[in-house]
């Protein structure tokens, strides 16, 4: 297996964790945090990008699913762009909507920079993106992105806030890619599809980091790649590895035998064969 060169030693930035800092295993790419709510998942994952933030972090937010950006390259967006990335990277919350607009980072992306994404996006989900211009017949005419015929700012919000992950997912320059539930908006068949998706463009050259309520998020076939975040009896954030994962899955179904479709009270009968 290729060892990642990038270490997953993540600082206390907040001042919330039981240690000085956490560490993750060195061999990984591709972590699952899950946690109830409140437990400090978000605030665990500002932490990741603030650490890494010299090798080119981002965190995707919980609040993406509001697309801005569409149309023309705008010239004030781009001479901004830094310095929106910077608020990302040091925000010390998640109540706030980020000044990064997706449609834009998309736009101003070269041809060969846009195809891998919308290649990688179709891949996965049935709904295909495609690129169309404003005026059919100007091809200098805005750009719009458009699924089923209608401008993707139209569709509902599961597929407005994939796009965002899928940008993210295929940006070379990003080493640490953190997503904050990424379920949001999409039903459980789609973050099956979503999941593999993420989890696929994890590599040494791109660790991901992702929290989540959704048990379609957890890693089944590796199992050491899930970790339970939760504050101790003193307030504070702490990650380990779950020692039952099927208890995690339990609970994330909401934690009784309903959440199976199953009846409260069953009665087990036993005898020999025949």
């Amino acid at each position: 297996s290729i060892v990642s060169k990038i270490p997953m030693i993540i600082e206390d930035k907040e001042n919330q964790f039981a240690n000085t800092q956490i560490t993750l295993a060195d061999e990984q790419n591709f972590f699952v945090i899950v946690g109830a709510n409140n437990s400090g998942k978000s605030t665990f994952l500002r932490s990741v990008i603030k650490t890494n933030r010299k090798e080119n972090s981002y965190l995707v937010t919980v609040n993406r699913t509001v697309l801005t950006g569409e149309g023309s390259i705008r010239e004030d967006y781009k001479k901004n762009f830094t310095s929106f990335t910077n608020e990302v990277l040091g925000q010390v919350d998640d109540n706030v909507r980020p000044k990064m607009q997706p449609l834009q980072d998309f736009f101003n992306l070269k041809d060969i920079e846009r195809k891998p994404i919308l290649e990688w996006y179709n891949k996965y989900f049935s709904n295909r993106i495609v690129e169309e211009r404003e005026d059919p017949e100007n091809s200098a005419s805005s750009m719009l992105l458009k699924v089923g015929g209608h401008s993707i700012t139209k569709q509902g919000s599961g597929m407005r806030a994939t796009l965002e992950i899928f940008i993210k997912l295929l940006d070379p320059n990003i080493k640490v890619l953190c997503i904050d539930e990424p379920e949001v908006g999409l039903e459980p068949y789609l973050q099956k599809y979503l999941f593999q998706a993420i989890k696929d463009k994890a590599s040494s050259d791109k660790k991901i980091i992702i929290a989540t309520h959704s048990h379609h998020f957890l890693d089944i076939e590796n199992e050491e790649n899930n970790y339970v975040c939760f504050r101790n009896s003193e307030d504070k954030i702490d990650i380990k590895r779950p020692d039952d994962l099927k208890s995690v899955i339990f609970r994330l179904l909401g934690n009784t035998l309903s959440s199976f479709l199953l009846p409260e009270n069953i009665l087990i009968f036993e005898g020999q064969s025949d």
